[in-house]
């Protein structure tokens, strides 16, 4: 098993249990975790906790892994294309955040896919490094 593959089974099984999930067949790396998996507000907290002690990542704070304050923002104009001004300032404040998640973005048209498991996964491969 590649060390990326390792490190994404850490990950679900992470989310996996901070959210009680029974059906783990159900969490892929596009599992979103508001939608799909029902997180709520504390959970990302538990997340935060758990990705910290397992990786031993540094005062990991959900804020820090996802840009809830773009929940509330416009990321696509009129023609359901991403606002360039918008990814570029997450780009900045989130670099994980990289053009892979923002295809995926664009190609579902659903901000919701910047809480994914895919950006937790690219959150802790970004700082353990």
């Amino acid at each position: 098993m590649c060390e990326s593959n390792i490190l994404f089974q850490k990950v679900r099984s992470i989310v996996i249990e901070a959210l009680s999930i029974d059906q783990a067949d159900d969490v892929s790396l596009d599992s979103l975790l508001i939608q799909d998996l029902g997180a709520e507000s504390i959970d990302f907290i538990d997340i935060s906790f758990r990705l910290e002690k397992e990786f031993g990542i540094a005062k990991v704070n959900a804020n820090n892994i996802f840009p809830f304050a773009y929940l509330q923002k416009d990321l696509f104009n009129d023609t359901n294309q991403l606002i360039h001004t918008a990814v570029e300032e997450i780009k900045v404040n989130y670099p994980h955040i990289d053009d892979e998640v923002f295809e995926n973005v664009s190609k579902k048209c659903d901000k919701f896919m910047l809480f994914s498991l895919q950006v937790i996964l690219k959150y802790v491969e970004y700082n353990a490094k």
